[in-house]
């Protein structure tokens, strides 16, 4: 599979992220605190808007997959449930790509699956196409990290953002508040009005732009 979201602005700034991230890197003496936002960066980034002026939700884009196999959006994986990481996706477009378009009813699609115990994923205000299984999600292996994970879906649209016949799961959950999902937001997620500014690459810290 592979994921678009958001290239053509995130490829006008790849001088200003090599350089963010070699300094996030750089050892000091908390240079594991320092370290862990790295797994959400790139994800983040990506689905930033393309315009400061006129933002425009990006796509991720499932290709077609070979005979038999499934597409799967992502697999993040927490083997600590103190770790501050985890997959946010903010205001993006889950879309077919167009080798998939002609065939995509041939294939089934999913949000995500867990990868370690404390698999973290959320979907937050974005536009969900109709290829997503109704029951959005993908178990691993078995039963394995279920009632560990966090996976969550907050105020979607699209056909595919209908939850009514999503998996029941422990540790997957509409989110219903806006305080939960502000939990997951630029500004609180990764702490991007700290060091955001300074790379000239647009984005707002709440859940929608002001």
């Amino acid at each position: 599979m592979s994921i678009s979201c958001g290239w053509k602005r995130v490829h006008s700034q790849r001088h200003h992220v090599r350089e963010l991230c070699r300094t996030i890197e750089a050892p000091s003496s908390s240079s594991k605190k320092q370290l862990r936002p790295l797994r959400i960066l790139q994800m983040q980034l990506r689905c930033l808007p393309r315009h400061p002026l006129r933002p425009q939700p990006p796509p991720i884009l499932p290709r077609l997959p070979n005979p038999g196999q499934r597409n799967v959006f992502t697999a993040q994986g927490r083997s600590d449930p103190n770790e501050n990481t985890g997959i946010s996706i903010l205001n993006c477009k889950g879309a077919a790509a167009e080798d998939l378009i002609p065939v995509v009813s041939e294939f089934r699609n999913y949000l995500g699956r867990p990868w370690k115990e404390y698999s973290r994923t959320v979907y937050l205000l974005s536009h969900i196409e109709g290829l997503i299984d109704p029951a959005g999600w993908l178990e691993w292996d078995g039963d394995f990290a279920l009632a560990t994970l966090y996976y969550g879906e907050y105020m979607n649209r699209g056909p595919g953002a209908n939850t009514s016949a999503r998996v029941t799961w422990p540790g997957y959950r509409v989110i219903n508040s806006s305080t939960e999902a502000n939990q997951f937001t630029v500004g609180s997620f990764i702490e991007g009005g700290e060091w955001l500014p300074p790379t000239g690459i647009p984005f707002y810290l709440g859940l929608s732009s002001p």
